[in-house]
């Protein structure tokens, strides 16, 4: 994963850090709930609840698809940016979202793409329908179309940022050698751009599904009352007026942790195989 001694020593503290909060997190958390109640039994009620299983779809529904439009679109404009000619203006463009606030780009959302936002405005003075109204619904919707939007276009630019460099730094030769051999764009994409790409990739990825799963605000400002994502459940089960609820917020919480630490060290050890496979062109 790293070059080089140096490298890993410096970035220690940071990882120090970063790992200490997270399993102090998730033990405070399970230890809050081992005093509320037994775990094991909290978490039979909590799989046997309809409404659990319903966020849990939906946040996974949700997550996946706004993933994968973030890393298509987002390692698409990269190429295009990046892959050749380095653009630098054209590519200061999309930076600007990166400024803005998730509950900022919420609101916008609901700004442009509600019934009484701007879109439905247009298209009604256009004459393509009568009234607001047969405006599709895409914020708070049941679909959870609103949600995506906001993340698909806060995130792109964060997928551009993360893969940039390897576009920067990545050799021409090996796509010029696909090209001289009748090679289409989608060959050089896969032979002589994606092994370069792919780990940065999966990094990126299991980021923006971890922040995307547990999010809270955006899927409360432009998300449906039901089906809900599953950080919304967690807060009504936190603070709601029911406090043997409340047990099903830390148990939760607790488990997202576990898997998502889980899921890191895994990945940072297939990424570490990756980078070494490259560095070695195997």
């Amino acid at each position: 994963m790293f070059k080089d001694k140096s490298t890993l020593i410096m970035l220690l503290p940071a990882l120090l850090i970063t790992a200490g909060l997270s399993i102090y997190a998730v033990t405070v958390l399970w230890m809050r709930l081992g005093k509320e109640n037994s775990p094991a039994g909290i978490l039979r009620e909590i799989v046997s609840l309809p409404s659990f299983w319903e966020s849990l779809g939906f946040s996974l529904g949700v997550t996946a698809v706004s993933a994968v439009l973030s890393l298509g679109i987002g390692v698409a404009a990269s190429k295009l940016l990046f892959g050749k000619k380095r653009s630098t203006g054209a590519g200061a463009l999309f930076w600007v979202p990166m400024a803005v606030p998730h509950f900022v780009g919420a609101y916008l959302v609901i700004w442009f793409f509600s019934q009484s936002g701007w879109a439905a405005s247009l298209t009604q003075q256009l004459g393509l329908i009568d009234q607001r109204t047969e405006f599709p619904i895409l914020t708070n919707d049941r679909g959870g179309i609103g949600i995506i939007l906001s993340y698909v276009w806060k995130e792109i630019p964060f997928v551009i940022l993360m893969t940039a460099p390897v576009y920067l730094e990545m050799n021409n030769t090996a796509r010029q050698a696909v090209a001289t051999l009748g090679g289409g764009v989608f060959r050089k994409f896969k032979d002589a751009e994606w092994p370069y790409l792919k780990a940065v990739t999966l990094e990126t990825g299991v980021i923006l599904f971890a922040f995307v799963f547990g999010a809270f605000e955006v899927p409360e400002l432009v998300g449906a009352t039901r089906p809900e994502m599953i950080g919304v459940t967690i807060f009504e089960w936190y603070s709601g007026g029911n406090w043997e609820e409340r047990p099903y917020a830390y148990a939760v919480s607790a488990c997202i942790g576990i898997i998502f630490i889980a899921l890191s060290a895994l990945l940072m050890w297939y990424t570490r195989r990756l980078r070494i496979r490259i560095w070695r062109r195997e």
